[in-house]
């Protein structure tokens, strides 16, 4: 896994996450089409933030720009239809104070194009498997409070996150 410095760059470039903060604060977005996923997210954090979990880029887009509001937005670098980095680029066009909570999540990156949009890309990007303690402290950071409870999956489900 690897973890980029970004939060204080965009707070202090873009403004903080505007008049939504405060109810976006205990919320998180998940975006994957494989399931397995958001169930193991959901599972991590449910007990103690909303864990919202969508398969499909274009829904999870729609949701923002309707006024969704999440503290964290963890998205999937491949997915069909609309991937992770044409998401970025449009919440980006659309909701620019939005795009320092993204976080990247990725099984591999297969492609150059990827990888160049990897390196231009200020936001974090978790290797799947993740490693529940180091997803615990990137969410802790943008939600801007430590996430009780988050730092182990609960008892029975170690293997939860996805390998």
């Amino acid at each position: 896994m690897r973890r980029l410095q970004h939060r204080d760059y965009h707070v202090a470039h873009h403004g903080a996450a505007g008049p939504a903060a405060d109810v976006s604060c205990g919320r998180i977005l998940v975006i994957d089409d494989e399931s397995l996923v958001i169930r193991a997210i959901r599972r991590q954090f449910g007990g103690t933030v909303e864990v919202v979990g969508l398969d499909d880029a274009r829904r999870a887009l729609r949701l923002l720009c309707d006024g969704g509001r999440f503290g964290a937005i963890l998205c999937d670098l491949m997915m069909p239809g609309l991937s992770g980095p044409e998401f970025y680029r449009e919440l980006h066009h659309r909701m620019p104070e939005e795009i320092a909570k993204v976080v990247f999540l990725t099984g591999g990156v297969v492609s150059s194009a990827m990888r160049d949009f990897l390196r231009r890309c200020p936001n974090s990007v978790v290797d799947k498997p993740y490693e529940p303690d180091e997803l615990a402290q990137i969410v802790s950071t943008l939600l801007g409070s430590p996430v009780v409870g988050a730092a182990r999956a609960p008892a029975g489900v170690e293997d939860a996150a996805p390998r």
